[in-house]
């Protein structure tokens, strides 16, 4: 008997080992799911998986960071919470709650005040060593120009500040609170020097006139938060120098005493000359001024004094060593813008000139000399009942 074995057909077997190929194919993408989903843990097994030295490693010293970042902090909170204990926030981060909590408390400021200096000069007659304001604002009633002034302090020097910006007048704005100096920088005082501050706040009078004798240009108070401080500053009033002369005549013997100007110097109707018509040279005289006493002898036309300053007390003298044989002097002085001289007094061979407070000034003085010879003194006597 013949014996007889099966097989499939050719394109049965084709068709199994394409079934076959799909399958392998299929569970290899099942396979790559899962590391296409997280390629990072897909990496670290496989790395885990290649390296058993690494994975040693990796248990002995625990998870480590990737590279660039640092560990975190065990028992670290999340981001924008504070620890549970109540503690602070990790260093370098600000808290929500702590931000609010300065949001409700706005900013201390504090208010700058204000220094206003008024410049007046003072006339020779004011006295400045002991000063009352009341007097001082009534007699000094001239406006100060081209005075600088200073103002400087601990917290800070808001600078220097002229009196341009309003005549007489220097001011200084943001002044910081404490204690500060006001000084006259320009021009440098020629004499003593009153200063009197008063300061006003927001409530009302802080201060009340405090004065200050300065033997230099400086002064030091205190300022407020806020102050506004007024301080009237007082200075001698500069005067330029002036100029004085001096005609000095002899007059003949017999002139008459208390006589017009004109009749010693012959212009009245009923003359041809006057009878003081000799210059009188060679005679002792002296000027007193606020730089001392200047003397002199009198020449011919005319004895003369320059740059002249009143003193204090805004005036000048004029003193005659009297010669042997005359009386006391029959003196007419005034200024050249004057019309006229008068007859000034002359007691002990003396004139005192007040020239006007801060104006330049040239006087011109004849000074006349009358002989006292030996005179007759003629005596009545009555009887009465």
């Amino acid at each position: 008997m013949k014996s007889s074995s099966y097989s499939q057909p050719r394109h049965s077997q084709t068709h199994m080992r394409r079934i076959w190929t799909f399958f392998a194919i299929f569970m290899l993408l099942a396979s790559l799911i899962p590391a296409m989903a997280n390629p990072v843990a897909a990496q670290s097994d496989g790395d885990q998986a290649q390296d058993p030295i690494t994975t040693e490693q990796t248990e002995q010293t625990g998870d480590q960071p990737p590279d660039g970042q640092l560990p975190p902090d065990e028992g670290q909170p999340p981001d924008g919470e504070l620890p549970p204990d109540g503690g602070e926030a990790p260093e370098g981060e600000v808290d929500d709650q702590s931000l609010q909590e300065q949001g409700d408390q706005p900013p201390v400021l504090v208010e700058a005040g204000s220094v206003v200096v008024n410049y007046r000069l003072c006339p020779p007659t004011a006295d400045l060593t002991a000063p009352d304001p009341t007097a001082l604002s009534t007699a000094c009633t001239v406006t100060g120009e081209g005075a600088t002034f200073g103002l400087s302090g601990a917290s800070g020097d808001p600078g220097s500040q002229g009196t341009g910006a309003a005549p007489g007048t220097a001011t200084f704005s943001d002044v910081p609170s404490g204690t500060v100096s006001l000084t006259q920088l320009t021009p440098s005082p020629a004499g003593p020097l009153a200063a009197f501050c008063e300061g006003n706040t927001s409530q009302g009078n802080t201060k009340p006139y405090s004065q200050a004798f300065l033997a230099g240009a400086t002064i030091t108070f205190e300022v407020l938060p806020g102050e506004q401080v007024s301080c009237d500053w007082y200075a001698a009033q500069p005067v330029t120098g002036g100029t004085v002369t001096v005609y000095k005549w002899n007059c003949a013997a017999g002139t008459e005493s208390g006589r017009e100007l004109e009749y010693y110097q012959g212009g009245l109707p009923d003359q041809e000359t006057g009878p003081c018509e000799s210059e009188h040279l060679n005679i002792s005289m002296s000027l007193v001024d606020a730089t001392g006493p200047r003397d002199k002898l009198t020449q011919a036309n005319s004895t003369q004094w320059i740059d002249v300053v009143p003193n204090t007390a805004g005036q000048v003298r004029i003193i005659e060593q009297i010669p042997s044989g005359y009386g006391d002097p029959i003196v007419y002085c005034g200024t050249l813008d004057q019309d006229t001289q008068s007859l000034t007094p002359s007691p002990g061979g003396t004139v005192t000139l007040q020239p006007p407070a801060g104006t330049t000034f040239d006087y011109q003085c004849n000074w006349y000399n009358i002989p006292q010879g030996a005179g007759t003194v003629t005596i009545y006597k009555w009887e009465c009942p």
